[in-house]
């Protein structure tokens, strides 16, 4: 599964993307700069040993910065390698601006060349570490790189420090898509669990969820999600299918039982729940219930390659 990229929301706005940049307008978040106020006397330093002979306190003022409105332009018109060829030149006179290196950073990792805004984006890291998305993009060059650990610390940094939900849901899916690589199914699963806490409507976060606990063995947490989803909206018969087979396979047949019973209800044409519900209600001694769902599912899968077994199933419960 491929990462979500952050898409330059310096000019567009944040939204979630899988790969790539897609020009969406928004209000420059760089304003211009309001007019210089009044030149006033500069304010003398209280802690001088003699006031009247004290000097002006001297006020650090910040460096200039570049004008990133060509290179804007430039990315509002998709034309990304011209806009980081003028980013380069400006970077030239301003090699420390943070703005023009983040969004020189953004633009090479749309044009796919992460090794070559990895440093730029480490850069922007130490001048403006509490910015935000820098350690979003940063944790995405670090990905496609291969320093996994590094991204998902630095999609850790960019969840701590940025209060907007739409970014901190993406980098929680990005740590997910990374924990899942690393085999931690576990990790994988508290990540979607956080995005459900931000954002209600990732509905289909408890579906993977659920994936990700059938997986690690963790039946009854998937089941939990499951039943969470479907308080949510979230209806998805392969999902509780999926559960019901793992607990059959387990012998814990009154809660397959449920999980195919929800499957059904959801998709009432779902020929293998059927079948699998048939096979647990049989096992639990509830035979007159199996013999319907057998003589189902041979209705809706009359080829089935067990037909000629699930027949000789249904006469015998007939018999009885």
């Amino acid at each position: 599964m491929q990462l979500l990229r952050c898409s330059l929301p310096a000019v567009f706005g944040l939204f979630l993307v899988f790969s790539g940049i897609t020009a969406q307008e928004s209000p420059d978040p760089d304003p211009p700069a309001p007019a210089p106020a009044e030149v006033e006397p500069a304010p003398v330093d209280p802690l001088a040993a003699d006031p009247a002979q004290a000097g002006p306190v001297q006020v650090e003022e910040a460096p200039p910065g570049a004008d990133l409105t060509e290179a804007r332009e430039l990315v509002r018109s998709g034309d990304y390698a011209r806009a980081e060829l003028v980013l380069a030149e400006q970077r030239e006179e301003f090699p420390d601006d943070p703005r023009l290196l983040l969004l020189q950073g953004e633009v090479l990792l749309a044009l796919s060349q992460p090794a070559r805004a990895l440093p730029l984006l480490q850069r922007v890291a130490e001048l403006d570490g509490d910015g935000p998305r820098v350690h979003f993009q940063l944790a995405t060059a670090l990905q496609a790189t291969g320093d996994r650990e590094a991204a998902l610390e630095a999609f850790a940094k960019e969840i701590e420090i940025n209060a907007d939900t739409a970014v901190r849901v993406m980098a929680r899916l990005n740590r997910m898509i990374l924990l899942e690589q690393q085999g931690d199914l576990a990790g994988a699963a508290a990540e979607l669990e956080a995005v459900v806490e931000l954002d209600s409507t990732q509905i289909e976060a408890y579906g993977e969820m659920a994936r990700f606990y059938i997986q690690a063995g963790r039946l009854d947490d998937a089941a939990s999600s499951l039943e969470r989803g479907l308080e949510q909206g979230f209806r998805s018969a392969e999902h509780h299918y999926s559960l019901g087979a793992q607990y059959l396979g387990q012998k814990a047949y009154d809660s397959a039982i449920l999980a195919f019973r929800q499957a059904i209800e959801i998709d009432p044409e779902m020929a293998a729940a059927e079948r699998s519900l048939a096979l647990a209600l049989d096992e639990t001694g509830q035979e007159q219930e199996a013999l319907g769902h057998f003589q189902r599912y041979l209705e809706l899968q009359p080829d089935a390659p067990d037909a000629e077994r699930v027949t000789q199933r249904i006469e015998a419960l007939q018999g009885n």
